[in-house]
């Protein structure tokens, strides 16, 4: 079995024992946790995030990375204070051994200003956010107009802003260009642009971005043109496969290895083919090792 960093996971206290299990059968020895945060959708959480990186300090899961997801929406009814507040929050928890910061599709596709316009990322209230995160070395990880299929009326998560995908792009990338000291992943394949040219361009064009392979890059070409895109900027690239623990799952069902993991596995197997041995070591696990594992306190 393959064992891999997955740079897209999500898990809490509330199921910590049965998900770490799950990984392990799964072969995912280390990875990127995006749902850390005290309430998120309600979901999961048993105790405040302090509390949770505690519990993730005392169990030695050096491999296991988490990021902070704060409740963004507060930002709109507390303005400047939900910053401050935001602020001391990443300085107490970088101490205790968080690595980096959550923004959701919500800024732009959700939330709104209160004269009604669409608010995003590069909103200039949060700058402080964005610089505080460069004080502590914090990676910013962002979800912006994704997944492209939401757009279709209908469509789980449908936005309600007036904004095009572009639009909310160039929003979210005058934030990542104003700050190249900070590394940003932009989860889902580039926030799932679903085109390789541009993939790949994009990654030329911004040195301090990142992605997890979360969505289906596989689809934008052939094996080899996505074999080469991928052998080209390996060094920048997370597996991700984006699996929660479902709260509908009954207690006594075991996951299913062959839903979750095992296309995985057949995923991975086809990009070893089409790149060199380095490259496929890179996105397996190197790169995971490298910029977490090995700089964790």
């Amino acid at each position: 079995m393959i064992q891999f960093f997955d740079g897209h996971q999500h898990y809490s206290q509330k199921n910590l024992d049965e998900i770490l299990l799950s990984l392990k059968a799964g072969g995912v020895a280390g990875g990127i946790n995006l749902w850390g945060g005290d309430q998120i959708f309600g979901y999961h959480y048993s105790g405040d995030f302090a509390e949770f990186l505690g519990i993730i300090r005392q169990r030695g899961m050096k491999s296991f990375i988490q990021f902070y997801w704060p409740n963004w929406s507060l930002y709109f009814e507390q303005g400047q204070a939900f910053v401050q507040n935001l602020c001391a929050e990443i300085r107490r928890y970088a101490g205790l051994g968080c690595r980096g910061l959550k923004v959701w599709k919500d800024f732009g596709m959700y939330f709104f200003n209160a004269d009604g316009t669409p608010a995003t990322m590069d909103d200039p209230g949060l700058e402080p956010v964005w610089k505080t995160c460069a004080e502590v070395g914090w990676t910013i990880s962002v979800h912006q107009a994704d997944p492209s299929r939401a757009w279709i009326p209908g469509a789980t998560f449908f936005p309600k802003t007036t904004l095009s995908r572009e639009d909310i792009f160039r929003h979210r990338d005058k934030v990542i260009e104003a700050h190249p000291e900070i590394t940003f992943i932009l989860c889902h394949s580039l926030n799932n642009i679903e085109n390789l040219g541009i993939f790949d361009q994009y990654l030329d064009a911004h040195p301090n971005v990142k992605a997890d392979l979360s969505d289906a890059i596989d689809s934008w070409g052939t094996p080899e043109q996505v074999g080469r895109i991928l052998e080209k900027h390996a060094p920048r690239m997370f597996i991700g496969i984006d699996m929660g623990w479902s709260e509908k799952r009954p207690i006594d069902r075991p996951w299913d290895l062959e839903f979750t993991w095992t296309p995985w596995q057949k995923r991975l197997e086809n990009w070893k083919a089409h790149m060199s041995a380095e490259a496929f070591e890179l996105i397996r696990w190197g790169n995971g090792q490298r910029d977490y594992i090995d700089t964790a306190k």
